[in-house]
């Protein structure tokens, strides 16, 4: 949400509307729906199939169940046929192999292992610590130590910002 969206059309009873005020008037809507559950909130809103769906990605701080899904997708399927737009309607969750992109996803993975990419390569640790800005990884590297043979493992940390150019996905199974 608040990303330039695609350009592509919707047809309805008035005639061809742009995606981009299709999407804010879905913003609103998920706005107004949100404000009945603090616990819920929108990762993505987007364009597919060329304007024929739209898809939805919302999760709450436990977890979005499929009843949960399935009554947005209600609820927006209503606010749609009000409208007079004939689109197809996609609600889910983000999906744990999907990059991490809204605040509130990186708040529920503190504790977990994830996987940083960036420019300086990959990195695989545990968010500890997350604030408006972004967010800290504890990581262990190899390091030599005077007097050891071998490299020991060294627990290090890691800031990153929000508006850095990483991809941090969840890590399954072991590291």
């Amino acid at each position: 949400m608040g990303q330039d969206a695609p350009f592509f059309v919707v047809v309805n009873v008035l005639g061809v509307l742009s995606m981009g005020i299709v999407l804010s008037e879905v913003e609103s809507w998920l706005a107004e729906y949100g404000a009945r559950d603090e616990a819920l909130f929108f990762v993505d809103v987007r364009s597919e199939d060329g304007g024929e769906s739209l898809v939805v990605e919302a999760d709450t701080t436990a977890g979005i169940s499929s009843d949960e899904c399935a009554a947005l997708c209600s609820y927006l399927s209503e606010k749609c046929e009000q409208a007079g737009w004939d689109v197809a309607l996609m609600v889910s969750s983000p999906g744990l192999t999907t990059p991490l992109r809204h605040i509130r996803q990186y708040e529920k993975s503190i504790g977990r292992t994830v996987e940083v990419v960036d420019a300086e390569g990959t990195l695989v640790g545990e968010i500890t610590h997350v604030c408006a800005e972004g967010f800290t990884l504890i990581y262990e590297a190899k390091e030599r130590q005077d007097g050891k043979k071998r490299p020991v493992w060294v627990p290090r940390t890691r800031d990153y910002l929000f508006s850095g150019s990483q991809r941090v996905t969840i890590k399954l199974g072991k590291r």
